[in-house]
């Protein structure tokens, strides 16, 4: 079975730069799979990251997803990153 290539200018692709401009790599454990040291960088800190996934998501959304729904849910994931975080650091 032959995989299928993505698209170099697909959101996917772009958010995968954005990852990796900050320095966030895939880890080689699990398949390639984003690991929980870079998580933990990405939880004590998400709001530069998830910024940048915001404005990538803006720019590329659907006609019928308002700009609202996308900031709301990008803020509420930051908040769950740092509530996440809060708990990890107790334990």
């Amino acid at each position: 079975m032959r995989m299928q290539t993505l698209d170099p200018n697909s959101v996917h692709k772009e958010i995968e730069r954005l990852v990796s401009s900050n320095g966030l790599d895939r880890g080689a454990a699990f398949g390639g799979k984003y690991n929980s040291k870079v998580m933990r960088k990405v939880m004590e800190n998400p709001e530069p990251m998830y910024d940048g996934i915001r404005d990538i998501l803006l720019a590329n959304k659907a006609p019928h997803i308002n700009d609202e729904y996308i900031t709301t849910l990008c803020t509420k994931v930051v908040d769950g990153m740092k509530s996440w975080n809060q708990f990890f650091s107790l334990m």
